[in-house]
């Protein structure tokens, strides 16, 4: 009898060792989560993730993705866990130039991003410390545009800093670009502004396989609230029947955008020449991006020398 309750005493001993250490290591854990979430605020800040694509880093940081960050992996840890992406190492074939707009001629087309730091599925570049977002996608255009002899302008005014300086959140992001385009439009009268953004849907939804070569899909959104409503949709309707007409499959449509707590603005109401278009979503590359800026760059050419919007 005395060696069978010792043998239990034992055995709850030893379950309560097993507790204690379960406890001290969950303890540790949190401990470490948190020293590596200080050190990050520290080194980085919150500019740097919202230049990732993120509002903020308590937005990164979350539950679902703790244990799956490329971010935290590459820089927090110093490992590269990349080496599966396809590399893009001459951003030359892209962009010859990032700083640079031609402000000596006429502006044939206004390109600016009011989700500035929408960010494209991370590849590794070698030769330029860079992000791949919806900005770097309006250099490309830009550059695309030039064989066409069409002068693009590209807003570089950091949209992070005028909401950082106005003590405004990110929901007011259009009224940050806003302020830009009031002010380019004060000395300059381009032929079309376009908004260039990024959706947030999955891979298949945002993505078109053309001949064994995918592209990043295309989608116009145009704000019903707005007085130039009719005159902006009817571009976008243009535009869009010209990359149907081009390359079949490539577009979503347009989307029109009314209804109690929606923007049904989105700054359209600045020009009747203005339109706002997504190009590809969160998971696609930016070479899938640069596939579509091809057709782009034709149909704008089309659309401001061969031909007026459909009335």
């Amino acid at each position: 009898m005395f060696y069978i309750n010792n043998g239990v005493f034992m055995k709850k001993r030893f379950k309560k060792k097993q507790k204690q250490q379960f406890l001290i290591i969950f303890v540790l854990l949190i401990i470490s989560f948190g020293i590596t979430y200080g050190f990050m605020k520290l080194r980085f800040n919150d500019n740097y993730f919202i230049n990732n694509g993120f509002n903020n880093m308590d937005q990164y940081f979350n539950f679902k993705s703790m244990f799956n960050n490329k971010l935290l992996i590459n820089y927090a840890f110093n490992i590269n866990s990349d080496e599966y992406d396809e590399p893009v190492t001459n951003l030359g074939e892209y962009i010859e130039d990032f700083g640079y707009n031609d402000t000596a001629s006429t502006v044939d087309i206004y390109l600016y991003n009011t989700h500035q730091t929408e960010s494209y599925s991370y590849q590794k570049i070698n030769e330029y410390n860079i992000n791949e977002t919806v900005l770097l996608a309006s250099y490309m255009l830009r550059e695309k545009l030039k064989p066409y002899d069409l002068n693009a302008y590209v807003e570089t005014a950091n949209i992070s800093e005028i909401l950082r300086i106005n003590n405004w959140k990110y929901k007011y992001s259009y009224n940050a670009s806003r302020l830009l385009v009031e002010e380019f439009l004060k000395n300059n009268n381009p032929k079309l502004i376009i908004d260039i953004h990024r959706d947030s849907g999955s891979y298949e939804k945002t993505t078109f396989n053309d001949n064994g070569k995918n592209y990043a899909k295309v989608m116009f959104v145009v704000g019903k609230k707005n007085p130039n409503y009719e005159h902006n949709y009817n571009v976008a309707v243009t535009l869009n029947d010209l990359i149907k007409d081009n390359l079949p499959g490539l577009s979503r449509g347009i989307v029109v955008k009314d209804g109690n707590n929606v923007n049904g603005i989105y700054n359209q109401d600045l020009s009747p020449q203005t339109v706002l278009i997504e190009i590809g979503g969160e998971y696609n590359t930016i070479t899938e991006v640069n596939n579509t800026l091809d057709i782009l760059s034709k149909v704008l050419y089309q659309y401001l020398n061969e031909g007026n919007e459909k009335e």
